[in-house]
């Protein structure tokens, strides 16, 4: 199956779907009493002939406080259903830890070091890979003076998720390593998909949201440093696996530069997960 396939297959699955989150939890984000439905990944264009194929999901787009994206999404002529399908390079997915640079910058280490890689550092990731929320709707809770702030989704949708979008989603689209950004998703996973004895491996890493960088991984790598660790020889070749991909807004430049302890950490943790691929 080729990329416009699957792109169109997953829209046709999705939008049958009669799945309405609103008529059982209460806090699903809306705008003017309109909820939005659900959407399909992002699919790089080269990702059909990508060795090994990723597939990335996050939790769930933080939609409580952008009343103006939902409206923008709900008068377009899909409904929202194609949000995350982006013809820019580099492409706007809608999809927050992956527009500043760190999942793509993941998938990277990713290709680099699978054993079974045709990854080269002049490719451009943003065409080889599939990335989404597993999570397809947006939930909030309520602040201060009654505003809206937004939340991670119940846990009780997970399984719902897995059965009407995520679990074809993986059909279709075959990864042969689907990285998981969240402790949820990956339960749900081993939970519902049939690994270890698939041939998908699922590699689950820590959250690159800024409070958890700042709490832990800016820290520990500020302590590194005191104690005599140099970053940038690390920095420079994280850059140089990139060069292929283009960065006109410097994100993944910046992203390296300030959060390069959180990569130093993940590449050990894929290093380990891939051993005995």
């Amino acid at each position: 199956m080729n990329r416009n396939a699957m792109i169109n297959t997953l829209k046709k699955h999705h939008s049958a779907q009669v799945y309405r989150p609103e008529q059982e939890f209460s806090n699903v984000v809306s705008v003017d009493g309109s909820y939005l439905g659900p959407y399909i990944p992002y699919v790089g264009s080269a990702y059909c002939e990508a060795k090994p194929r990723i597939l990335i999901y996050a939790m769930a787009q933080n939609l409580a406080r952008i009343e103006g994206l939902i409206r923008k999404y709900l008068c377009s002529p899909d409904k929202g259903m194609l949000r995350q399908q982006s013809n820019s390079n580099p492409p706007n997915i809608h999809l927050h830890p992956y527009d500043d640079g760190h999942l793509p910058i993941l998938a990277a280490l990713v290709l680099n070091a699978h054993p079974n890689t045709i990854f080269k550092p002049t490719s451009n990731i943003h065409s080889l890979v599939c990335a989404t929320n597993f999570v397809k709707f947006s939930f909030w809770r309520e602040g201060q003076n009654g505003t809206r702030r937004d939340v991670n989704p119940p846990r009780d949708i997970y399984k719902t998720m897995w059965d009407y979008f995520c679990s074809y989603e993986i059909e279709i689209l075959r990864p042969e390593v689907i990285i998981t950004v969240s402790q949820d998703i990956s339960s749900a996973l081993k939970k519902h998909y049939s690994y270890p004895n698939s041939n998908t491996l699922v590699i689950n890493l820590s959250f690159p949201g800024r409070l958890n960088l700042n709490r832990r991984f800016i820290p520990e790598g500020k302590k590194a440093i005191a104690n005599g660790y140099n970053p940038e020889p690390f920095r420079t070749r994280m850059s140089s696996l990139l060069t292929g991909t283009p960065n006109p807004k410097g994100y993944l430049h910046k992203v390296i530069t300030t959060d390069w302890y959180y990569f130093l950490k993940m590449e050990d943790r894929i290093k380990k997960q891939l051993q005995g691929v």
